[in-house]
Parts: C-alpha cells; sequence; structure tokens
C-alpha cells in the first residue's frame, strides 16, 4: 500500500477519456497549411523552363549562373546537360513568370564574357562577378521554350530602327561580321552575317544601317571595298586612295550614290546590292550597249591592259577588252597579219552621248564604216610615262593607204599605224643608227694626236717658264734700283720748280716771238710767192675805220 492509500484526508484522482482534438495538433496543421499555400503560391506563380542550346557550357554553373535582360536577372540555370551526340550542351533554365512573355521564337541568348576586338572592349564587369548569360526579347508573336544560343554578342540588337540589306561579292571573301559600313567616313552601320555559296561561288553579307541613314539607301546606291589602301597605276597615272582608320585596321564597306546618277527609289528590306572591288569599280558608269573591234597590233604592246581606255581625239568612247586574243589568223589577207597580236576592243554608244541601245550601236556602226574610209586609224600611245601604261588612240590620218575592209571571225579590223610607242622606237632607231654612222674611229685618231701636240706644247711652255725663272733669278735688282732712282732725279730736274725747267721755259718765249716777226714775211710769200725776186705789187692791207663818234 501506498502513503495515498492510508491518507484519508488526500482527494483522489479522477481517470477519465479525453473528448476532442487537442489544440497541440493547431501547429503542424497551421505549417501544414502554410507549406501547402507556398507550393500553390510558387506553382502558380512559377515561370517557364526553357531549354538553351550552347557550343560549350564553358563559363556556365548550375544553380548560380544567371540569365539578365539590362542587368536584372529574370532566370537562373537549374540544370546543365550533354547532348546525345555530344555536339553540344543544353542548359535547362528557370524564367520568372512576369518575363515569360519575353520568350519569342525570335528572342537570343548568348554568354557574357570579357571581349577584346577591333570594336572594343566588352564584359570587363564579367572578370570579378562571373559570366552570365544575356537575353534579347523577342520581336515575334508566337512563343517558344526551346533556342539555340549565339556563339557572340548580336551585332545589332534586336528592335533597332534601321534597314537590313543584302550585299553579294564575287571577289575576294575578304569581309567578316562585324566590319563596319561608311558613309563619306562615318560608321552609319554593321555586317551582321555572313555566308558563302559553294554552288554559284558568291559571298552573302547580311548588313543592317542604322536609322536614320538607312533613307540614304536607294536602287542606285554602290558599295564597294574601302578596306585598306587602294593603289591604282593606269594611263591617267597613280592614285591612291584610302578609307577611314577604322576601315583600315578591321576592314568595311563604304557606299555613296555615283557623281551624277540619280537618287533614284529608296530600296526595301533585304534588297540585294553587288559589292564592288573599288571605289572606281563602283562609280565607272557601266554600259550594256557596245561594238567591238578588232586590231592587229604588229608593235609591242607591254604596258596594255584589259580595261585601258579607247580614245578619239582625247575623249574616251571604249575599252580595251582583251590582248593577245584567240583568233585563228590562217586566212588573213596579208602576209604579216601571222606576226600581228590580236588585241580585241569595243566602241561603247552612251560614251558618245548616244543611245545604250541597238540604236546607239547601228549609229556606231555606221560612223564608222564611214569614217575608216575617210582615213580613221588606231595607233597605242603612252599614257603615263611612269607607269607605262598605253592606252588606244583613234584618230584621222591623211595620205595614208585606202582602207580596204577586213573582217575576221565576224570582227571589223581597224587598221594601225605607227604613232606613240612605235615613233619613239623608230626615233631611237634612227638615233641609234646616226650614232653607229659616226667615224669614231678616225675622230679617235684625230684627238690621239691633239693631245700629243697638247703634250708637246705643254712640255715647251714648262721649258720658257724655267728659262724666264732662270733669267729673273740672275737679274741684279741693285741695278734697277740705281737706274730708277736716275730717272727719278731727271724728272724732278725738269719739274715745275726746277731750273732745268725755267731754262726750257725762256727757250720756247724766244721762240714763240721770233715766229711772231716771221709771220708777216710768210703771209707775203703765200700770197706772192716770187715777192722775194720782183717787187711786189700788192697793196698794204687797208684797215677799216671805225664810226665817228
Amino acid at each position: 500500500m501506498t502513503n495515498l492509500d492510508n491518507n484519508p484526508d488526500q482527494e483522489k484522482a479522477i481517470i477519465a477519456p479525453i473528448k476532442g482534438i487537442s489544440k497541440i495538433w493547431l501547429v503542424p496543421v497551421v505549417a501544414f497549411l502554410i507549406g501547402a499555400w507556398i507550393l500553390v503560391h510558387n506553382v502558380i506563380n512559377q515561370g517557364p523552363t526553357i531549354t538553351i542550346e550552347f557550343d560549350t557550357a564553358q563559363g556556365l554553373e548550375a544553380g548560380k549562373t544567371k540569365i539578365k535582360i539590362r542587368d536584372v536577372t529574370i532566370g537562373l540555370i537549374e540544370e546543365i546537360s550533354l547532348k546525345d551526340d555530344s555536339s553540344g550542351v543544353i542548359a535547362k533554365a528557370a524564367i520568372e513568370k512576369s518575363s515569360s512573355k519575353l520568350l519569342k521564337t525570335d528572342t537570343q541568348f548568348w554568354i557574357v564574357s570579357p571581349r577584346i576586338s577591333f570594336g572594343g572592349v566588352s564584359g570587363l564587369q564579367t572578370l570579378l562577378s562571373g559570366a552570365y548569360i544575356n537575353m534579347a526579347p523577342g520581336q515575334e508573336s508566337k512563343s517558344a521554350k526551346k533556342f539555340i544560343a549565339l556563339d557572340r554578342p548580336p551585332i545589332t540588337p534586336l528592335g533597332t530602327p534601321g534597314l537590313r540589306v543584302v550585299l553579294v561579292s564575287e571577289s575576294a571573301f575578304t569581309f567578316k561580321e562585324g566590319d563596319l559600313l561608311i558613309y563619306q567616313g562615318m560608321p552609319v552601320g554593321r555586317l551582321e552575317t555572313v555566308k558563302f555559296d559553294l554552288e554559284a561561288r558568291k559571298a552573302y553579307y547580311g548588313a543592317f544601317i542604322e536609322a536614320p541613314f538607312h533613307t540614304l539607301i536607294t536602287e542606285n546606291t554602290r558599295f564597294w571595298n574601302a578596306s585598306g589602301i587602294e593603289l591604282s597605276l593606269s594611263a591617267d597615272g597613280i592614285d591612291i586612295k584610302t578609307g577611314s582608320l577604322a576601315s583600315l585596321l578591321s576592314g568595311g564597306i563604304e557606299f555613296d550614290i555615283p557623281e551624277g546618277s540619280e537618287k533614284g527609289t529608296q530600296a526595301g528590306e533585304n534588297a540585294e546590292f553587288n559589292v564592288y572591288p573599288s571605289f572606281e569599280a563602283a562609280t565607272t558608269p557601266h554600259f550594256t550597249a557596245e561594238v567591238p573591234y578588232l586590231l592587229l597590233v604588229n608593235d609591242s604592246v607591254r604596258g596594255l591592259r584589259p580595261g585601258a581606255p579607247v580614245e578619239y581625239r582625247g575623249l574616251r568612247v571604249g575599252e580595251v577588252k582583251e590582248v593577245n586574243a584567240t583568233f585563228d589568223l590562217a586566212d588573213f589577207r596579208t602576209t604579216d597579219a601571222s606576226f600581228s597580236i590580236p588585241v580585241l576592243i569595243s566602241i561603247q554608244p552612251a560614251r558618245a552621248n548616244l543611245a545604250d541601245n541597238q540604236l546607239g550601236i547601228n549609229h556606231v556602226i555606221e560612223q564608222m564604216d564611214l569614217w575608216l574610209k575617210q582615213g580613221l586609224r588606231a595607233s597605242l600611245k603612252t599614257g603615263n610615262l611612269v607607269t607605262g601604261a598605253v592606252f588606244v588612240d583613234l584618230q584621222h590620218y591623211r595620205d595614208v593607204a585606202q582602207y580596204d575592209e577586213q573582217i575576221v571571225q565576224g570582227y571589223t579590223v581597224i587598221p594601225m599605224v605607227k604613232g606613240g610607242i612605235g615613233e619613239l622606237t623608230q626615233q631611237v632607231s634612227n638615233t641609234l643608227g646616226k650614232i653607229n654612222a659616226l667615224p669614231l674611229e678616225s675622230l679617235t685618231q684625230d684627238m690621239s694626236v691633239l693631245i700629243k701636240d697638247l703634250t708637246k706644247t705643254a712640255l715647251t711652255f714648262e721649258s720658257a717658264g724655267a728659262t724666264l725663272n732662270s733669267r729673273l733669278a740672275s737679274f741684279d735688282v741693285a741695278t734697277l734700283n740705281e737706274t730708277l732712282g736716275n730717272l727719278s732725279q731727271l724728272l724732278d730736274d725738269y719739274s715745275g720748280n726746277s731750273d732745268g725747267f725755267a731754262n726750257v721755259n725762256d727757250t720756247l718765249k724766244e721762240i714763240q716771238s721770233t715766229m711772231k716777226e716771221l709771220t708777216p714775211m710768210l703771209q707775203k710769200l703765200n700770197h706772192s710767192p716770187n715777192s722775194l725776186i720782183f717787187k711786189s705789187k700788192v697793196g698794204p692791207d687797208i684797215e677799216p675805220r671805225g664810226i665817228e663818234q
């Protein structure tokens, strides 16, 4: 028995079953409800899960790599796995529900990391924070959840106002994504895509021109390569053109409307344009109508190139198409034709202000037929002495052989005359002939004899000089001084104040007086020479009297 049984005053506990639920169960119920509410809230507000395909997982980390728009986080990479064919990786990312409306078929993703290029430096902030995925919202109406990431940031952000065109190049494949589009030295756009068609052997460049410069693109706009330095050697001389510093370093394409051309209508989206290799090629008018002619050149064709001008009296009317063209010369009428070099040229009617069509062609043919009969001939002339470039010159000549029409394989032959190169060669040949005809051998012998005579003369002068030197050496200087002293004394004796001078002066005065006394007698003898023998009958001279006062 316990002490409780022995204590009658102590009350006994009443044991009875509990009715209802204990309040302690409110704690887990509330916790469950909160958890459920959180779960439902997350489910309701959870954004979509998307997959993004990358070439490599470099810079990506599940649970850490964020997806941003304008530096605002809108998603997180949750899982990264390898593709089944190991050609890339697939990243699953959770996007906030508020940003799900930005997921369109043209939405772009790319990894932001440090990049250095000619266009500048970007992504330096990721050196400390780590790489992240940038997102550019799409513009299409259809939504999407699978995307392929870009290898690099897009050249032009989506939604940028402007115009996209396609540039086609058949020349060197020299441009790359990001190269500049330049208008009069100002960058106004860039190349976005580069594709090469193996079958057509053409390069297609997707280009974007920013607003408001996209209004400059019309149907008559010309694009040309502005990369590097353009050096051209032609009959007109040396021409050097350079682009801007940016185009020299990274390459670029320049565009403009050729001078004298109409502006034309505005170009539409994805319009195609050719890219010319140079400014000259882009701005040179392109003529469709032309009349071919053949030249049979007997002189040297060094310096003559396809594209060289064909001029008529200084005005360009065509160009050289082919030098040393392939022709069968077996049926030529002249025996010298087999040694000629065939040069194919073309006359372009539009260059002569004629219609660029069949009417212009007919007019050129009629005019050329008439002029050939009137003495029109072709010759090769040097356009520039520095470059050695040669062009074809058409001129009217007199005293030429009668024109005899000659057609070779459908091409009319324009007769040639010597001019420019031929005349210069002939003059040089004539000059060399005259030099060869000079009696150089006999002239050399005469010069040898002359040199010997000059040598003898020089020796004679040398001997005379030695003799003179010996005489001067033996000359008595004291005797010469004594003689000069005596001469000086003599001159002093006859000076103005000396006695000798006074005596000579008195003598001269007496002679003068005597001459005065003899003057009458001399005058008498002059009038009457026999007066010394016979008495003179001449009366005395009558002296005139003066006027009485």
